[in-house]
């Protein structure tokens, strides 16, 4: 669970914890008012609990209106347990933002150098 700086968005990733797994979509399509989905708030909040939950359920190289991907927030978050494992499944690593940056690009600039090695 998790508490975002717009509760509206956190009220709805709420509701959809909640839902049984029968009822939930083979792949959810939501997404908050900044284009995040469940996975990528996740990622942000370097939960990897919450990563693998939410990996069964999202588009796993959707991107958000800046462009940012969930490989792109866990790496320039820091979080190399998520980054790790979102790369054993197969996410695309040369995606970029808006601004141009991959996320091995956000991972160094931010001195997380285990993750860009990771990564590249």
């Amino acid at each position: 669970m998790y508490v975002t700086r717009k509760h509206k968005t956190y009220k709805r990733i709420r509701i959809l914890q909640d839902l049984p797994k029968e009822d939930l979509p083979r792949k959810i399509k939501y997404m908050d008012d900044e284009g995040r989905t469940p996975l990528m708030l996740a990622c942000l909040h370097g939960d990897l609990c919450e990563v693998y939950q939410k990996f069964c359920h999202s588009e796993m190289d959707a991107v958000d209106d800046d462009g940012w991907s969930a490989l792109m927030y866990a790496a320039h978050y820091g979080h190399a347990d998520i980054v790790d494992f979102l790369i054993e499944k197969g996410v695309d690593r040369n995606l970029t933002t808006h601004s141009g940056l991959t996320a091995g690009q956000l991972a160094y600039f931010n001195s997380h150098y285990e993750i860009y090695q990771l990564i590249k």
